[in-house]
């Protein structure tokens, strides 16, 4: 996106910010770039925010798997795949699944994804290569001192009040709602970090997907604005990272209750302050001593709201360091795309080729 053109970039790598929106206006900017650039592979992930409700990225890999470039994949999350009603909404939404189409190397972040894909559904998988690299933390791991800390808290919340926060992307399918019935209004106060779409984000997303996000947000906000919360939510927005991650560092516990299951960037947040970090999951049950989270069931209100009380302000001695996480999976992506890279190239077809460009036309 060209709203990255003032991200700052470190040796070893090229920005290349020339999309304005993910649609067919930016067809020839992708076009020029890849064949100007002539990469050994092309790197997709999805989901991402800045794509929502848009066609082309989801097309792309088909694209260019056709002109003959090795593509990888990663699939951060499970929803198409484990919930037949959101394929075919997506199916009905963005065309044929064509991520599902193209072969090679898929990159997951949950080791039991293949696991807990429906049984119909797996044979999409069938032409692909699965390996297993987890993600990590978005924000640093900080180390806060005590007047540092003091005064963090007095910025973002009440005095002598517990610091209950939110970190994440603001979505109906967080449930960030249920804080407001999990904590407790007379001891605690919430602060959501995060926010709905940014000017920058809204290019591509429909009306109906911005608008939904948006009724998201004005119905926390109205709840927070009524009793008993009433001066005791913080709406913080987006903030840098360094200050996000302080933000979490200061607090007495960060809460997650996400409708599907953990959601592995943000519980990595909290994990590498070593704040109490409270979600759901349908695969891990209950408090893990180590990494200082509980897993609830989701929509489990009477579990998350017993487990807040129980846990509420313990700190872990020894939080998940966001670096050393990082170092290792840039160890493993450059592990796969040497592998890619040293395989010999497919020659394509005249009419290959041809249906490429085909495609290129109509998405």
């Amino acid at each position: 996106m060209k709203a990255a053109a003032q991200a700052s970039t470190g040796e070893g790598f090229r920005l290349f910010p020339v999309i304005e929106c993910w649609n067919t206006l930016s067809k020839p900017a992708i076009i020029d770039v890849v064949t100007s650039w002539n990469p050994d592979l092309i790197h997709f992930e999805f989901p991402t925010q800045g794509v929502l409700g848009a066609r082309l990225p989801w097309q792309l890999p088909l694209y260019f798997h056709l002109l003959g470039i090795p593509v990888v994949q990663t699939w951060h999350e499970l929803g198409l795949l484990t919930h037949p009603f959101k394929f075919m909404h997506f199916i009905l939404s963005h065309g044929m699944p064509t991520l599902a189409l193209v072969p090679g190397e898929v990159i997951v972040v949950r080791r039991d994804y293949a696991d807990l894909i429906r049984a119909f559904l797996r044979p999409l998988l069938v032409n692909k290569s699965i390996r297993f690299i987890p993600n990590a933390s978005a924000v640093p791991s900080v180390q806060i001192r005590s007047a540092e800390r003091s005064a963090i808290r007095s910025t973002y919340a009440r005095s002598n009040a517990q610091l209950v926060v939110f970190f994440g992307f603001l979505h109906e399918s967080k449930r960030i709602e249920l804080l407001f019935e999990i904590a407790d209004p007379d001891t605690t106060h919430i602060v959501i970090v995060g926010g709905s779409f940014r000017l920058q984000d809204c290019a591509s997303p429909t009306w109906a997907l911005r608008n939904m996000v948006s009724e998201y947000e004005r119905k926390l906000r109205s709840i927070a604005e009524a009793q008993p919360w009433k001066g005791k939510v913080t709406f913080a927005g987006f903030l840098p990272v360094e200050e996000a991650a302080r933000v979490i560092a200061c607090a007495d516990a960060v809460v997650m209750p996400f409708q599907s299951g953990e959601w592995n960037t943000s519980l990595h947040a909290a994990q590498a302050q070593g704040t109490f970090a409270l979600t759901t999951s349908r695969t891990q049950q209950g408090y893990n001593v180590k990494l200082n989270t509980y897993y609830a069931n989701p929509g489990d209100v009477v579990e998350l709201k017993r487990a807040l009380t129980q846990y509420i302000g313990v700190r872990s001695e020894d939080p998940r360091r966001a670096s050393t996480a990082w170092d290792a999976i840039s160890v493993a992506h450059v592990d796969l795309y040497t592998n890619v890279a040293e395989r010999p190239k497919t020659r394509r077809s005249r009419i290959l080729k041809l249906l490429a460009r085909a495609l290129w036309r109509i998405v």
